[in-house]
């Protein structure tokens, strides 16, 4: 018999027998708000979450013979390091794994030298700068350590030209460095650009001076900045280059020189933390390598019954709609336990008051906080500059450039890393206390809100996409454990299984142990280490069970309507031009998480200004976006500047002209949204319309990243 299992954004099925099949309607009406006719659903068997403890899960029931199926919430996997930023090994911590060691054994952070010691320096130029790249008075643009776009962070010299390094003092060099400019066609400034050759020599007196490098640059072809690097081993207050420009160009345009002194021995020792993209590719990997099938972006909506009443798959909800996907046995790998929710599980009741999360951001400073604590965790995370058009350093290519090889090339194994505005960035991490009225979807979305006003420095880089807490309201398991001291191989799975609700397990921070070890379990190594276990132990029980019969989406008792009307929405497949059976969905109510004048879905490009012009002309606005950040394309697709069209009006209103930072803009949507009364919730998705009998009782629903109905994600 073959034995199917199933990933599902938060949870994991192990499907019945015959091939895996997606369910789907054809389109048209859904379910509606007061009961009334059954509609279907496209099915497929098997489901599951993404998280590295889901992904070793999957992997190990893979590995016993399961088919197996995930579907994961966000757009990437490994969420529980890659969406909350908690990339780091605490002290004592060591991978055994073969997943384990993959993750945390980045190739590219491995190449990453110590860092080395940027020394303070003044120079002179024997020739003065032109424009209309001009120097300041006296010289500093090429030590301030801002370089990577020529038309802002540049000096021109119109000719060869010889730079002057004073150190102030005597200092141990290891390495020069020096970034320079080139372009093959003329601009308004003049003709091309670009370096031919660099002498670097070095000096005592500023009379008496040694070479100890000549650096050649890069040939024409092309536009961009590159990095000359030469390393050596001296002695010296000064270090002179001697630049000579191609006999075809008139000019010569540097972005920034840097001399480096010895190792900083506070930081030589520090390993670097494993790059969001390395975790979510080899979580990829491993996955592919096991035969699991995996979708991103399906949240997982509503739990699929048997005849007799027993969990037997799950609904995902995406861009294309809905779609069911049966399973013999389901591992739930939400955060908060969302599937055993849905399926009827018990838990203990969420504490109302003061509750305590966590929120991780890269660069800036620490910010001062009332009602909570900061730490700096060491070493941070290295940024490189790149050529893919973004100015100076990259978030994308952190890490990893493309200029990598200009490093190689010169004898710089570490890699062309200026240490101005390409250096170790913070990382630091909040733990912030955040009054939460209930355990509601609008208080985790609240909170969310909060922690990022509370923690926003102008300066940073990259802010996780969701918070870290330790869920209160843990399940009723079939067994509780008290206790702290069980290693992770001793737990009983009794815990991880809720009572009276067959064939799910529930692996996360959720399940019936002390709050203590759910803390200790939610570690990346430990979570691993219980997927291999909870994987297993699934794939036995969905071998050794019968296939699901008579499956459907079950309705439910009939309640009191707050309007009447139907939701329409999309049940196609996840591609149109699947053929897929269907199971049968039974009417019901849909529960109102909200109620509104104006409901934006997509806070991108359009999104959030029509949410802002709405709330400005005084309507109760609620902005939906799916991802984690404002602005779209000009944000979270790093599109950072205009190329035409008309800037005046609205647009000459939002800061930082026609060039930005990501960030910094995605922060000034969501602000402005917020300072106009309007409610921001991101990792959620508007998949059906809900058309009523009056306009003014308009209600619609929403499907939140792993999670349905109204349980939050956090």
């Amino acid at each position: 018999m073959k034995r199917h299992s199933t990933w599902l954004l938060v949870l994991l099925a192990l499907a019945a027998a015959g091939r895996f099949r997606f369910v789907c309607g054809r389109g048209g009406r859904g379910p509606r708000v007061t009961p009334a006719d059954s509609r279907r659903l496209r099915r497929r068997r098997g489901c599951c979450r993404r998280r590295h403890g889901a992904v070793s899960a999957a992997v190990a029931a893979a590995g016993a013979g399961a088919r197996v199926f995930l579907a994961a919430p966000y757009p990437y996997l490994g969420d529980d390091m890659t969406a909350t930023l908690r990339l780091w090994l605490n002290e004592g911590e060591t991978p055994k794994s073969p997943l384990a060691k993959a993750i945390f054994n980045d190739p590219v952070a491995a190449q990453i030298e110590p860092q080395r010691k940027r020394l303070a320096l003044s120079y002179t130029a024997t020739r003065p700068s032109g424009a209309p790249h001009q120097d300041t008075d006296p010289p500093s643009r090429l030590a301030n350590g801002a370089w990577g776009d020529a038309s802002k962070e540049s000096v021109q010299y119109d000719g060869d030209v010889t730079l002057d390094a004073d150190l102030g003092k005597a200092e141990e060099v290891h390495e020069v460095r020096i970034a320079a400019y080139r372009r093959d066609e003329t601009t308004l400034g003049g003709s091309g650009y670009n370096v031919e050759s660099v002498a670097v020599s070095v000096s005592d007196d500023k009379q008496s001076w040694k070479q100890v490098a000549e650096l050649k640059g890069e040939p024409g072809g092309g536009q961009g900045v590159y990095v000359l690097a030469a390393p050596l081993k001296a002695t010296a207050r000064y270090v002179r280059f001697a630049l000579k420009k191609p006999p075809q160009y008139d000019r010569i345009l540097l972005g920034e020189i840097e001399v480096l002194g010895a190792v900083e021995e506070k930081v030589a020792a520090l390993p670097q933390p494993p790059r969001p993209l390395h975790v979510k590719k080899t979580l990829e990997d491993a996955l592919l390598n096991a035969g699991v099938e995996f979708l991103f972006s399906c949240p997982a909506t509503d739990v699929l019954r048997d005849a007799g009443g027993a969990p037997a798959g799950i609904v995902m909800a995406n861009r294309a709609g809905r779609q069911a996907v049966l399973a013999r046995v389901i591992i739930d790998a939400t955060e908060r336990g969302t599937v055993a929710r849905l399926a009827g599980a018990r838990f203990r009741a969420y504490p109302a008051g003061a509750q305590t999360f966590r929120h991780v951001v890269v660069g800036g400073d620490p910010v001062e906080i009332e009602n909570g604590s900061v730490r700096v965790i060491p070493p941070g995370f290295l940024a490189y500059p790149c050529v893919c058009g973004f100015p100076g350093w990259c978030e994308i290519c952190i890490g990893e450039s493309p200029l990598r090889g200009q490093a190689v090339r010169y004898g710089n194994s570490r890699g062309p890393v200026l240490q101005g505005n390409n250096r170790l960035f913070k990382a630091i991490e909040y733990t912030l206390n955040i009054s939460m009225p209930d355990g509601s979807f609008a208080s985790f979305a609240n909170a969310e809100q909060v922690a990022r006003t509370l923690t926003y420095h102008p300066n940073q880089h990259v802010t996780a996409d969701r918070l870290f807490q330790v869920p209160p309201d843990a399940m009723h398991g079939r067994q509780s454990i008290p206790g702290d001291g069980l290693p992770v191989d001793a737990l009983p799975l009794d815990a991880f299984q809720p009572d009276g609700v067959a064939r799910l397990y529930l692996l996360g921070g959720a399940a019936d142990i002390s709050r203590l070890r759910a803390e200790q379990l939610l570690r990346p190594l430990e979570l691993i280490a219980l997927g291999v276990r909870i994987g297993a132990a699934a794939a036995k029980e969905a071998a050794d069970s019968g296939k699901p019969a008579g499956v459907r989406l079950p309705g439910e008792a009939a309640a009191p309507a707050v309007a009447a009307g139907e939701v329409r929405e999309l049940l196609v497949g996840v591609r149109p031009i699947q053929k897929l059976p269907t199971v049968s969905q039974e009417a019901r109510n849909l529960p109102v998480l909200g109620r509104y004048d104006v409901v934006v879905i997509g806070g991108g490009t359009g999104g959030a200004p029509a949410g802002i012009g709405a709330a400005r002309e005084g309507a109760k606005v609620l902005v939906v976006e799916y991802l984690h950040m404002l602005g779209g394309v000009g944000t979270a697709g790093y599109i950072t500047g205009y190329h035409s069209g008309n800037r005046g009006g609205f647009t000459a209103t939002i800061p930082g002209g026609n060039s930005w930072r990501p960030e910094q803009r995605a922060e000034w949507w969501r602000r402005t949204l917020l300072d106009e009364g309007a409610d921001v919730w991101f990792g959620a998705i508007g998949c059906a319309r809900c058309s009523t009998a009056t306009a003014s009782s308009a209600s619609w629903w929403p499907r939140r990243k792993a999670a349905a109905r109204c349980w939050p994600t956090r």
